[in-house]
């Protein structure tokens, strides 16, 4: 069975003063493609509202931090610190045996020098000691 061929619907062209005939599916190309281009300036307005906001109100600004303060590192940072894994911190936390976190929305952060600090505390001078 063939396929269907549409035939190609003709009207007056809009742009040459009724002079001409149009192929619609010529002005649908030409609508499409104002629709990507527009849709690519709405995106592009969106993201400069964005950012306009975040300048507004500092989002995303870091405050400035005292001397010598290290930012706080997230899980991955910190388990390649201790030269661990992931899952070995996590499940640290959750036995509540590692290091201590803090804990801000869903996010865990660690700070360095508790870190450091950590470590420390887990120094041995024998194996089978407590």
């Amino acid at each position: 069975m063939k396929p269907k061929q549409l035939a190609p619907v003709m009207r007056q062209c809009p742009y040459c003063n009724g002079a001409g005939e149009l192929d619609l599916l010529d002005e649908l190309d030409r609508i499409e493609q104002r629709v990507r281009v527009l849709d690519i300036y709405f995106k592009q307005l969106d993201h400069e509202r964005r950012f306009l906001n975040a300048a507004r109100f500092n989002i995303g600004s870091p405050k400035p931090r005292p001397e010598g303060e290290a930012p706080l590192l997230d899980e991955l940072s910190a388990a390649h610190f201790l030269q661990i894994s992931v899952r070995t911190l996590q499940g640290w936390r959750v036995a509540g045996k590692g290091p201590r976190f803090y804990k801000i929305g869903r996010k865990v952060r660690y700070k360095p020098r508790e870190l450091e600090r950590w470590v420390q505390t887990t120094i041995r001078g024998e194996t089978n000691g407590p």
